[in-house]
């Protein structure tokens, strides 16, 4: 059996599926979604081509931090 999840995603294909095809709804998603914690992210536009942009986490702050240290003695850059 699918779990609640599996299910009310396939609702929301199915509810596409009888609209035609086309994706009836742009925000769908966000029945079934949440937005990050901790991520800030701003939509922008990168050569005509819409993107998103990720903003600061201290989380991903850390996990550079510690990256950087790893590559630095690597590349000779202590």
């Amino acid at each position: 059996m699918a779990s609640k999840q599996a299910q009310a995603v396939r609702e929301m294909y199915l509810s596409w599926a009888a609209a035609g095809g086309e994706e009836s709804d742009d925000e769908a998603w966000g029945d079934l979604t949440a937005e990050p914690r901790g991520v800030d992210y701003l939509e922008t536009d990168a050569g005509g081509v819409p993107a998103m942009m990720a903003g600061r986490a201290p989380e991903a702050d850390d996990a550079i931090r510690r990256l950087a240290e790893w590559v630095r003695p690597r590349l000779g850059l202590t």
